[in-house]
């Protein structure tokens, strides 16, 4: 699956941590580093449509209709995706929350709208690439004494 990062990660690539999260997926990652968006933007905008993930969006997510070749852009965790940027691009859609919570941080933010993104490439029978893909989960057991 391809990732893009732009600017200066939070993180370091090297980290042992990051590495373990991916667990077997890490080889599987097709990890692209772009230094300013506007490289990404080059790279990507003739392409596919750029769906910004922001919670000042109109669009509700789950009433948004994805493309198989869109790419989903989110912004860093403590500040989102700049307003400069979200005014030059034509596709953004919200995570609808309750009132009372504050905010999702990115992880579980990525995973409800890539999640979403691939229940509607399943109606649409687009997901067949992604199946191949997907693991089957892994459980562990605990050591027994």
């Amino acid at each position: 699956m391809p990732l893009a990062i732009v600017g200066k990660a939070a993180f370091s690539m090297d980290q042992k941590q990051v590495k373990r999260a991916g667990l077997d997926h890490w080889e599987d990652l097709q990890l692209k580093l772009f230094k300013r968006y506007a490289d990404f933007y080059r790279a990507h905008s003739n392409t596919s449509r750029i769906i910004c993930i922001t919670k000042g969006a109109s669009s509700n997510l789950f009433d948004f209709s994805f493309q198989p070749e869109d790419i989903l852009l989110f912004g860093n965790e403590t500040q989102g995706l700049p307003p400069k940027l979200l005014k030059h691009l034509p596709y953004s859609v919200r995570i609808p929350m309750s009132t009372k919570v504050r905010s999702l941080n990115l992880s579980n933010s990525v995973a409800i709208v890539l999640y979403e993104y691939l229940r509607q490439m399943d109606l649409q029978g687009k997901s067949f690439e992604l199946r191949e893909h997907i693991a089957e989960r892994t459980y562990y057991k605990k050591n027994e004494k």
